[in-house]
Formats: structure tokens, C-alpha cells, sequence
């Protein structure tokens, strides 16, 4: 959107098609994983706000999991390489 109404009560409405859209789109995402549905969006960013302030050491990240597989990788190179020089 490239332009933002002046129109308070159009401003609210904006955002909340936004929210709603936001909505819709973690409710299908939390459909997928098996989880409960949430009935507003502010829901949605209480649950992330407490997530991020108590993190649960015990879940894996997908970063970890990129990071894991980027060393495997790299590994492999550095042994298929070492096997080549032979």
C-alpha cells in the first residue's frame, strides 16, 4: 500500500483486514502443525511475546538445524577432497 488515509475510523479498518489476514494465515499454520487455533491476532502476538521472553531450551531452532547440515556438508567436501588427492 503506498498511501495511508488520513481517515481515522479507515486507518482502524486497514488494520484490522491486516490483522485478520495475519490471523488467517497462523491459524493455517497452526491447522497444519495440529495445534490449537487462536480467535484474535493480539492472541497471536501475546503467545510470540511469551515465547520470546521464556524460550524453551529444549526446541530445536532451524537455524541450528541449517548450521548442522552447512558443517555435514562441508565435511563431505573436505573428505571426498582428501580421497581425490590419494
Amino acid at each position: 500500500q503506498k498511501s495511508l488515509s488520513l481517515n481515522e475510523a479507515k486507518r482502524k479498518q486497514e488494520k484490522q483486514d491486516i490483522d485478520d489476514k495475519r490471523l488467517a494465515m497462523e491459524n493455517r499454520r497452526r491447522a497444519a502443525k495440529g495445534q490449537a487455533l487462536l480467535k484474535t491476532w493480539r492472541e497471536a502476538e501475546d503467545k510470540a511475546e511469551e515465547e520470546a521472553d521464556n524460550p524453551d531450551p529444549n526446541k530445536e531452532k532451524p537455524e541450528d538445524e541449517a548450521f548442522a547440515m552447512e558443517a555435514g556438508r562441508i565435511l563431505l567436501d573436505s573428505l571426498n577432497a582428501q580421497v581425490s588427492k590419494r
